[in-house]
């Protein structure tokens, strides 16, 4: 009786997770990351155009047409000032995204091209970074109100967009490579 015990201890501890399970957990990181995303590329858009607080629990679908409408591939074509706030605050997340994700590929972009050159991409990439976050503590619907609400709001949204995708896109590869 107790032999069967360890036994069976041995065997629950060895026992995988199924693909399935890493499917699913993956999906919902994507999910996630694709809400922090619409939620600051909204707040910059708020920020740019002088709109409403964005809540991330409602995200606004729309915005993954934007790119598709500024190209004119879907209508309604954007006048100039949402073609021009469109362009900043898509540019402005994929920078975000690119310094989390990519940061040694920006390291080879800027490397080699010169002190000035490589010191104006830091501060370029850094007052984007910044702004993102402002945008995100001003226009980001801070559920629990006041200024610490909507620190945490800008500060959990930044955390999402920087880290769900990659952990989400690593579980998906996890599933398939058991598969």
């Amino acid at each position: 009786m107790a032999e069967e015990r360890v036994t069976e201890r041995r065997v629950l501890g060895k026992k995988k997770a199924s693909p399935v399970f890493f499917v699913g957990l993956g999906l919902v990181f994507l999910v996630f990351f694709v809400m922090g995303l619409l939620a600051q590329i909204g707040t910059t858009q708020a920020a740019l155009m002088g709109g409403q607080a964005v809540d991330m629990f409602k995200p606004n679908w729309e915005i993954l047409l934007q790119p598709l409408r500024l190209t004119g591939m879907v209508p309604p074509p954007l006048g100039g000032k949402e073609a021009a706030t469109v362009v900043i605050s898509w540019f402005i997340s994929i920078v975000y995204v690119g310094c989390v994700v990519g940061n040694e590929i920006f390291d080879d972009v800027k490397s080699g091209k010169g002190i000035i050159f490589t010191n104006l991409f830091r501060v370029g990439i850094f007052l984007m970074v910044g702004f993102n976050f402002w945008t995100d503590y001003q226009y980001g619907n801070a559920v629990f109100g006041g200024g610490w609400g909507a620190f945490l709001f800008a500060v959990v949204v930044a955390f999402i967009v920087a880290f769900a995708g990659v952990i989400g896109v690593d579980f998906l590869e996890k599933a398939f490579k058991m598969l």
